[in-house]
């Protein structure tokens, strides 16, 4: 069995959904139209505005099962 290298992955559909949500609420900014960030990709995190994470697995299930990182998601922060 061949490892597999996370860099040559492509970006999931939902990553890229919501960059894009982002990116489009970070340009309004700059022209200072004012929209509501948390639906455009945004989220509160203590108060502050973070990046809202992906919905989806970040692989297939069929490689989930071979992938382990040690994390759980009580020790992820942003």
């Amino acid at each position: 069995m061949s490892q597999v290298k996370p860099e040559v992955l492509p970006p999931m559909k939902d990553t890229s959904a919501l960059h894009s949500l982002r990116v489009y609420h970070q340009i309004q900014q700059w022209m200072v139209i004012d929209i509501y960030p948390l639906s455009w990709g945004w989220e509160l995190h203590h108060e502050r505005l973070a990046p809202t994470k992906m919905r989806q697995a970040p692989a297939p299930d069929h490689l989930m099962r071979f992938l382990k990182c040690g994390y759980t998601t009580t020790q992820m922060f942003y």
